[in-house]
Formats: C-alpha cells, sequence, structure tokens
C-alpha cells in the first residue's frame, strides 16, 4: 500500500503547482485556489475506498516581513506523507494520512479536548507578547496537545501553527471517504499579539 499510496504524490505536487505557480497570495482570492486543490485530491483519494483519508493543506504568504511561526503535527502513521510546492511568492503544504476503515476505534467526541486546549491558549497567551509566550509558554501548550495526543494515540491527528499577527496563510482540511462518526474542529485563536490555529480530526468506526 505504501508504494501504492507513494504514487500519488506527483499528481499532488501537479495539482499545487497548477494552482499556485506563477501568482502572488491574494487574500481575497486564496480560498477559492484552496477549495480548488483540496476538491482535487478528493477525486485523487476517493478511490481508496478502504481507506479514510485525512488531508491539511497549507498555501502561506512569501513575500509578508518579520514573519514568525511554528507549526507541529505528529508523525508516525502507518500511511502518510507531506507534498511541498514553493516559490519566491507563496508556498503550499499538503499532509496526507490514510487510515484503515477496518480497525475498532474509540468512540468520543473530541469538542471537549478541543475546548480545553483553546482554553489553555488563551489562559496562557492573552496580555502577552508573540515572543514571550513562543519562547516561555509555548512549551507547556505543546504538552496538553502531546497529553490528548497520546489518550487517542494514532486515531486522532492534532495540527496548529503558532504565529505573529504577520503571518499570513489559508488553511483547509477534508477527509476523503467520510463516515457518519468522522469528525474534526478548527478554528485561529486570535489574540492582540498571537494567532493559534488549532485542528483536532479524529477518525471513527464505520
Amino acid at each position: 500500500m505504501s508504494e501504492e499510496v507513494g504514487k500519488t504524490k506527483p499528481k499532488i505536487k501537479q495539482i499545487l503547482e497548477k494552482y499556485l505557480d506563477d501568482r502572488d497570495y491574494l487574500e481575497d482570492k486564496v480560498d477559492r485556489w484552496k477549495n480548488a486543490i483540496l476538491s482535487e485530491c478528493n477525486s485523487l483519494f476517493s478511490t481508496y475506498k478502504e481507506y479514510k483519508t485525512f488531508i491539511t493543506l497549507i498555501i502561506r504568504d512569501e513575500n509578508q516581513k518579520n514573519i514568525d511561526y511554528k507549526y507541529q503535527w505528529f508523525s508516525g502513521y502507518k500511511f502518510y506523507f507531506t507534498v511541498e510546492f514553493k516559490t519566491q511568492s507563496i508556498h503550499g503544504y499538503i499532509i496526507v494520512i490514510l487510515f484503515r476503515k477496518d480497525i475498532k476505534r474509540i468512540d468520543e467526541d473530541v469538542s471537549k479536548y478541543f475546548e480545553a486546549l483553546k482554553n489553555e491558549f488563551l489562559n496562557l497567551a492573552e496580555g502577552r507578547k508573540y515572543k514571550i509566550f513562543k519562547e516561555k509558554y509555548y512549551k507547556m501548550l505543546k504538552e496538553k496537545i502531546s497529553e490528548i495526543r497520546n489518550k487517542f494515540s494514532f486515531e486522532l491527528f492534532p495540527f496548529h501553527i503558532l504565529s505573529n499577527t504577520f503571518f499570513k496563510a489559508s488553511i483547509g482540511f477534508i477527509i476523503v471517504n467520510k463516515d457518519k462518526n468522522d469528525s474534526f474542529i478548527s478554528e485561529t485563536i486570535k489574540t492582540d499579539n498571537i494567532n493559534f490555529y488549532l485542528l483536532l480530526a479524529k477518525v471513527g468506526n464505520n
């Protein structure tokens, strides 16, 4: 399966190039490009009927000055890979994870964990400058995310981006061949000095 899925990487690269090459990042247009890219990726992976596929897309503005950001997701999934396309103006990045459908999984709503992480971020970040938060408090937040991720093991996909307010990006997520118990929550949580994008995606039972 790994070899078969790996053959899709150049196809995804072509999709990113098709929509992002020779372009500047336009805030009022980029969401349309994002949706078009995810739609083509959906078609590409919809043929893998025995799998549920999580696809995360980040399109980032490379022309901004004074950008500072950190992002993290957990690797180690059996079938996962990343694809990247970058020019001087724009950066497209895709994370793909495939989960088998025929595995019994924990049946639990992740919304309470999402709210707990959101509140933890606000409790730590409000009233603090970005640099101070990144250097002194970001580690505490990552530890909380790790605790939740470990509870669900490889059934949960957590992803986040911590950035200052100069960072510009359009972020999208889809589940291909989704079942009714698969779910995800995402939000960009903001303070005066800090942006925190958080995604929790859970693969459920059929």
